[in-house]
């Protein structure tokens, strides 16, 4: 009975959007005159991160969107996604926090990454100028030999009005040479499309921020026929045969791409330029493209996982088997690096140099790294079966204090990461999903060390279901928005892309059921399925529910197809967008509750489906087995004389005809088909009467 009841609904929604089409048009948006549409395609991605300050401290509160998907770094400054938005199959991330000068990081799309941002504040610093400064004045920002000149009267505001107030003025100057360079930039892997659409890999001669507000935020820009005059210095090193002239580039963040919009001159020894719209600017040299990748392990042969290589002015970390992949502009010799403060401060530095290739040219070069010792342990959470937690460390090595970066615990709470070959004191740090958070002090020996009596109580976060196969660590699923719900009866489902839940026996008083099955697929596609899954509704407050499940089942690894055993908890909303209650053989018109003003039809009625849709409101569905096209007929007039007017005209489709009458809020559907119109079970049903009882003063019907 509740599955072939949807072949009814889509045919009432075609009539609907038909009724609909009548009231509104849906006006074509008007497409950008300038570039192309930036079409964002969300991906399948495990992609995660972390967001430091250039000190090596997290970043907590960090708003962190990609396409239509947004987290939140926690207290370790922590962010994953299972899905990203895409732009020509390049990933675009964008870091936002206030206080803090804004990240757009961008590389081509893999099925599963992750990255390191440092932000830096707004300010004074020898890297970064605020101030403010009347529009009605020129105004020079500097800092470390980056001049950017504002002439007067030359700012407007996004609507295009002159501005004349006060100005606002942050600007942030990123040399080559910058410690964090690479890890502040935008975009990250330096590409880039030039003027004829050709793409380009770039070296950078030196990047700048300019962000111009008013008082109340809102961002200003250049007039048009205006231009702001840019001064960048030569960075040290690279002072040998500068060019005559460099193009200049602008980081368009949509498209997480530089893109080639003028030439700055060289004059002495800075270059000059000019640019008609504040972002960032680049000054570089654009070549072909070079590949260099391989893979890092340690003394005994195995890989070291999520460890930075840098190459010059770009980075990748190894992914799970110690690999990494770059590009570098061609004909150009470069260094391949893990440097000490990115393997908890080792000696000597790995080091390889590149000598210059070809454009399309591949460079295989694998480092080995020193072994260091590990940090050992185990988490226990007293408050649930599952740990889910990061754990790191905070120690001092010559005078400077350091964190590693944070692990996840397996499946049983235990975690392991390397330690500096180092003697001294330092702190342990557990952070579980939700925020919980202990430490605890150790004693470095320069050997392994294991650490105990780590106990935390901790339940699940919400909005997350977080699966453990067995020997792996933990797979989390963020389950951002309510998952769309449908009750039938007594029979739930909850489904969206990444969820699949369902369970039976449903009475509003029972608030545990532990028969449930569980599907959940990850961002890498990997899945988690269980049939003897316990679901808690832990709130309900009229359509919308919070539901914890948690058991065991099996994880089958999208890359291996390998299945593990795997325990899975989580705690997320649905929102029951759909309740169906079923009747039959109803003898009584009055028992529907029906307005007045819908006339009374053929009883008994065979079935009777209430619908409460968040859509479409309120409306009952009349099935009728034996009657005919005069039954139908008679039901035409019936309705008719009661004065209601005809809102779409009768129309046949897939044998099937149908015909709309409304009067106010009511709207009533009829259709008829002597071949039968399948209703519920195997049973078919020859005349159907739809009546909505409140089409009006539901807003979402408005069907733009």
């Amino acid at each position: 009975m509740k599955t072939k009841i949807f072949q009814i609904r889509s045919i009432l929604l075609i009539v609907l959007f038909s009724f609909a089409a009548c009231e509104e048009d849906d006006p074509n948006p008007t497409p950008n005159p300038e570039l192309p549409p930036v079409e964002v395609v969300m991906q399948n991605s495990a992609f995660s991160g972390i967001v430091k300050d250039a000190a090596g401290n997290f970043i907590p509160g960090v708003n962190v969107t990609t396409g239509t998907e947004s987290a939140m770094t926690n207290s370790a400054g922590l962010f994953s996604f299972d899905k990203i938005g895409t732009v020509n199959n390049r990933s675009v991330l964008k870091f936002t926090k206030d206080g803090y000068f804004t990240v757009t990081r961008s590389e081509i799309k893999q099925s599963e990454s992750s990255i390191e941002v440092v932000m830096h504040p707004k300010g004074n610093s020898n890297i970064s100028v605020s101030t403010n400064f009347s529009a009605g004045t020129a105004k020079t920002l500097a800092v470390q030999g980056m001049k950017v000149t504002i002439p007067a009267s030359s700012l407007i505001r996004a609507d295009g009005s002159v501005y004349t107030g006060n100005v606002n003025a942050d600007m942030l100057y990123l040399d080559p040479n910058n410690e964090n360079f690479t890890t502040m930039m935008p975009g990250g892997d330096m590409q880039a499309a030039r003027t004829d659409n050709t793409s380009a890999t770039l070296i950078s001669y030196g990047m700048v921020e300019v962000s111009l507000a008013d008082d109340n935020g809102n961002l200003l820009q250049l007039k048009t026929g205006s231009e702001s005059e840019i001064t960048y210095p030569i960075p040290a090193g690279m002072e040998n045969n500068p060019p005559a002239t460099i193009p200049l580039w602008f980081f368009d963040e949509e498209r997480g791409l530089w893109i080639e919009e003028g030439t700055a001159t060289l004059k002495g020894n800075v270059y000059v330029g000019h640019v008609t719209h504040f972002s960032w600017h680049n000054l570089d040299v654009p070549a072909e493209r070079v590949t260099i990748k391989g893979k890092v392990t340690d003394c005994n042969g195995d890989p070291v996982p999520n460890v930075k290589v840098t190459v010059d002015q770009t980075y990748d970390k190894t992914d799970a088997n110690g690999n990494y992949q770059v590009y570098v502009p061609a004909n150009t010799p470069v260094t391949v690096t893990v440097l000490s403060k990115d393997y908890n401060n080792y000696v000597p530095e790995m080091t390889v140099p590149v000598s210059g290739k070809p454009g399309g040219a591949t460079v295989t070069e694998n480092l080995q790294l020193p072994c260091l010792p590990y940090i050992t342990g185990k988490v226990i959470n007293s408050c649930e079966k599952l740990v889910a937690a990061y754990v790191w460390m905070e120690y001092v090595s010559n005078g400077k204090q350091y964190k590693t970066t944070p692990v996840w615990t397996n499946a049983d709470g235990s975690f392991k990461f390397y330690a500096p070959n180092s003697t001294g004191s330092a702190k342990i740090w557990v952070e579980t999903i939700d925020g919980d958070k202990i430490s605890k002090s150790i004693q470095l020996t320069g050997n392994d060390v294991n650490v105990t009596g780590l106990e935390i109580c901790s339940n699940n976060e919400e909005g997350l279901i977080t699966i453990i196969p067995e020997g792996r660590n933990p797979v989390t699923v963020p389950v951002p928005e309510a998952v769309p719900t449908i009750i039938l009866d007594k029979d739930v489902l909850a489904y969206n892309s990444n969820v699949t839940l369902s369970f039976t026996g449903y009475e509003a008083s029972v608030k545990t059921y532990n028969k449930g099955a569980l599907l959940v697929k990850a961002g890498d596609g990997s899945l988690f399925s269980g049939e003897n899954i316990q679901i808690e509704i832990v709130e309900e407050s009229g359509s919308a529910m919070k539901i914890r499940v948690s058991g065991n089942g099996s994880y089958v690894d999208a890359g291996t197809y390998e299945r593990i055993t795997a325990s899975v908890n989580g705690i997320f909303d649905v929102i029951v967008s759909m309740k169906m209650t079923f009747s039959v053989n109803v003898t009584d018109w009055a028992t529907l509750s029906l307005p007045a003003t819908i006339p009374a039809m053929y009883t008994p009625i065979d079935m009777v489906a209430s619908v409460e849709s968040i859509d479409e409101g309120v409306y009952k569905m009349l099935y009728y087995k034996d009657r005919n096209s005069t039954d139908y007929s008679n039901l035409k007039s019936k309705i008719a004389d009661a004065g209601y007017a005809v809102g779409t005209e009768e129309q046949t489709e897939d044998d099937i005809t149908a015909i709309t009458y409304r009067l106010n809020d009511c709207l009533i559907i009829l259709m008829y088909s002597d071949k039968g119109i399948e209703g519920a079970d195997d049973e078919s049903y020859k005349l159907v009467v739809y009546i909505w009882t409140n089409y009006n003063t539901n807003s979402k019907n408005k069907r733009k």
